[in-house]
């Protein structure tokens, strides 16, 4: 919590203000803001293109990400998954990392993604103080969902946490594709054979056609994929985020629980989880869009 507290709060505006800056393509503005907002003017990083500035802006986002994450996080919740991709794509081809990719953009613009992510975790980083009970959970690598122990959070609100619930699900879902492929590179060395082919994934044929299940099946169907299924650590729920999006939640201020509505017009179906583990699913979601971000930069640099 320490290292928190030192390597990022200080700088939990900068996501936020570098991004006007990014889109007006100024170079020496963009460096003259990260560096004053870092206090690196003795440790000055010269930039010279608006390139260099997003391989700039993608480093600090990976470093806040190093910086929430934990050895034991890495070790029991997120199964070594960032790894076996950035693996695949430098042990893979350019023509095979394209093909993946072309797959990918059928079903989402990277460009619009890649904004969407910057303004997401720009909000997120700035609030982030209100996620330090999440943190603790975050840095023992605690994840466990429903958590057996009651435990309550009041240093964030049930509507806030629902808001970047829904956001950061919504991200990571808009780019699930990716890490399924380059895991599917990584076990299989092909993105469209899943390792999981006879059982969970039998009968879809390739990521195309994955692609176009519902949510909640392509859950189901990554439930008994090992890695991603531990990636994903119950914190990808589809039912919490359709409640959500079906405006239709309970929530019990003296026992924190949340009753989640999922079905369409149905009032009676629902699950429930208390507002802590509703704020770790979404601390690990938000971890995991900085992968997707950091994977795509990596991507750009081998195309």
């Amino acid at each position: 919590m320490q290292t928190i507290l030192k390597e990022v709060y200080p700088y939990r505006t900068l996501l936020k203000e570098l991004i006007p800056i990014l889109k007006k393509r100024n170079v020496m503005a963009f460096q003259k803001k990260m560096m004053k907002i870092m206090e690196l003017e003795n440790n000055k990083r010269d930039l010279s293109s608006i390139k260099e500035c997003h391989d700039a802006y993608t480093d600090f986002v990976e470093s806040l990400r190093r910086s929430f994450s934990s050895p034991e996080y890495e070790s029991n919740a997120s199964g070594g998954v960032l790894e076996k991709c950035i693996h695949s794509i430098h042990s893979h081809s350019k023509e095979e990392i394209q093909a993946l990719m072309d797959v990918v953009k059928r079903t989402t613009n990277i460009q619009k993604w890649k904004e969407d992510a910057m303004r997401y975790l720009g909000s997120f980083l700035e609030h982030s103080e209100k996620y330090y009970p999440v943190m603790f959970f975050i840095q023992v690598g605690d994840i466990t969902i429903p958590h057996a122990i009651d435990f309550m959070i009041d240093t964030i609100d049930v509507d806030s946490v629902h808001v970047d619930f829904s956001k950061s699900f919504n991200l990571l879902n808009d780019m699930l594709l990716l890490p399924v492929g380059l895991c599917n590179m990584d076990l299989t060395e092909d993105f469209n054979i899943f390792p999981n082919a006879t059982t969970g994934m039998k009968g879809i044929n390739g990521l195309s056609e994955f692609a176009k299940l519902p949510d909640g099946l392509k859950i189901e169907k990554l439930s008994d994929y090992g890695v991603i299924e531990k990636y994903l650590a119950n914190c990808f729920n589809s039912h919490v985020r359709n409640g959500i999006a079906h405006d239709n939640t309970i929530f019990y201020t003296d026992t924190q629980m949340v009753e989640y509505y999922y079905k369409m017009n149905d009032n009676e179906t629902y699950e429930d989880y208390r507002l802590i583990d509703v704020a770790i699913m979404t601390f690990v979601n938000t971890l995991h869009v900085m992968e997707m971000f950091v994977l795509l930069n990596t991507i750009s640099k081998k195309l």
